[in-house]
């Protein structure tokens, strides 16, 4: 149960993301237009009613 919470937060935050920045992920020719552009993941533990569970949020060149 807490592995199938942890795997909808990082897809809940990465559809997040993908709104954002409206360019596929790598789409070469689009992304090169853009002013904005993603930028790896930072690792955070968050509490929640079934313990603690790290989750990969996901980052963008302008924050």
């Amino acid at each position: 149960m807490k592995n199938m919470f942890k795997d909808m937060i990082n897809i809940l935050m990465q559809a997040e993301l993908d709104e954002s920045i409206v360019y596929d992920k790598y789409d070469r020719e689009s992304s090169a237009k853009a002013t904005n552009s993603r930028n790896g993941y930072n690792s955070k533990l968050v509490n929640t009613s079934l313990g603690k569970v790290r989750v990969d949020i996901p980052r963008d060149r302008e924050g």
